[in-house]
């Protein structure tokens, strides 16, 4: 498995766009990581380092909501806290998932990216650039 950067991953705003890029690069890494059988030390610093980028991302998102009063703040912001909480979850447990989980945990991170990209991270791109056609003008 391994997620496709196409249009419905394109939100029409270009720096959370280009943060995207990097960010399906780094999921498709993971997701090959896993799949090939790397050793758990290798996963657990992998998880790391997606929730150390996920988590700035979110923030450079947060940070974006609040400067402009995204209406839909709050909703964006829990799927953001559900992810985290569900990558540090399984970094605590890691020495005892098995393959079958790990795999679990790969769709996951892929399925969750995917839909929240297409409907909340959609959302927010068409407002941000709505607001800054407004700054333009």
């Amino acid at each position: 498995m391994s997620i496709e950067l196409n249009e419905s991953l394109l939100v029409g705003f270009a720096p959370i766009d280009a943060e995207h890029k990097a960010l399906v690069a780094l999921v498709n890494g993971f997701l090959e990581m896993v799949g090939s059988g790397a050793d758990k030390h290798r996963i657990y610093d992998a998880i790391d380092d997606l929730s150390v980028k996920f988590g700035r991302h979110f923030e450079h998102e947060k940070a974006m909501m609040a400067q402009h009063r995204y209406p839909d703040a709050a909703n964006h912001l829990s799927d953001h806290v559900k992810l985290m909480g569900d990558l540090g979850a399984l970094l605590l447990r890691l020495d005892e998932a098995s393959d079958d989980d790990l795999r679990n945990v790969v769709q996951y991170v892929g399925d969750w990216f995917t839909k929240h990209v297409a409907t909340s991270d959609r959302a927010l791109g068409k407002f941000l650039a709505a607001e800054q056609a407004k700054a333009v003008i």
